[in-house]
């Protein structure tokens, strides 16, 4: 065989045990709708949820998605507000004034959908910022599933999303949880925290990791470590003929 078979080959065998390493990446809801965001407020304390809007999703897992907010806490009387969407740069934005606190409530419609066979997933958000006005600076992620049958519910809690910016924040799921969710039903988050504080979002996504994607066959890693050493002798060819 030649040298350029060979590395044809080899590259081919690079491509294909790379993209059955890499996760599976499924937008649950990227809060870009609307495209004119709504802001909104819930003005009445401990008055359970006051529904803010309920939007029509499309392209993405979620079907539909509905904002819902508790005031809690307002001593000063300042603003607090959720909102979400804005277009291809859109967010989901919860923003407290000093001491102000909130629940705020989120259920997504999710549609059935397919799965290829998977070892492990998890849920991610991409955080824009967290933070609160107090040291402790604590915000929670409650998530309820409601499936298409009572074996189908589950929850999932992450206690103490770390105060930052520009970073994923990721819930571990199951592999049954992950296999319900699939079958479709309603997901509920309600994210809570110390007074002050705010979360911002711009990205839901379900990440899930194919199943024997960390153990490639003998054959194809070698084909694959071919391809990196050919690529590395190309370029240095290259190199002596142009020095």
């Amino acid at each position: 065989m030649r040298v350029a078979t060979v590395s044809r080959a080899a590259a081919a065998a690079l491509v294909a045990w790379s993209a059955g390493a890499s996760a599976s990446t499924l937008t649950i809801d990227n809060f870009n709708a609307p495209a004119a965001a709504h802001t909104g407020s819930d003005l009445t304390l401990n008055n359970a949820y006051s529904v803010l809007y309920t939007d029509g999703l499309a392209g993405q897992i979620a079907t539909q998605r509905t904002v819902a907010q508790n005031l809690t806490a307002n001593p000063s009387n300042v603003s607090n507000s959720v909102t979400v969407g804005g277009g291809a740069t859109g967010s989901l934005s919860n923003d407290h004034g000093l001491n102000a606190n909130s629940l705020v409530k989120i259920d997504w419609l999710i549609g059935s959908f397919a799965l290829s066979p998977f070892s492990s997933g998890t849920f991610d958000f991409d955080v824009i910022l967290a933070d609160a006005d107090t040291a402790a600076q604590d915000i929670s992620l409650a998530f309820t599933f409601i499936g298409v049958g009572p074996a189908d519910n589950f929850t999932l809690l992450n206690n103490s999303v770390h105060a930052g910016a520009g970073f994923t924040e990721s819930i571990a799921a199951t592999s049954a949880q992950i296999a319900s969710f699939a079958k479709g039903g309603t997901l509920s988050m309600v994210v809570s925290g110390t007074p002050g504080f705010d979360f911002v979002s711009d990205g839901f996504t379900l990440n899930t990791t194919p199943t024997g994607a960390a153990v490639p066959e003998p054959t194809t890693l070698a084909l694959a470590s071919l391809a990196l050493a050919m690529t590395g002798l190309a370029g240095y060819r290259r190199s002596r003929r142009t020095s």
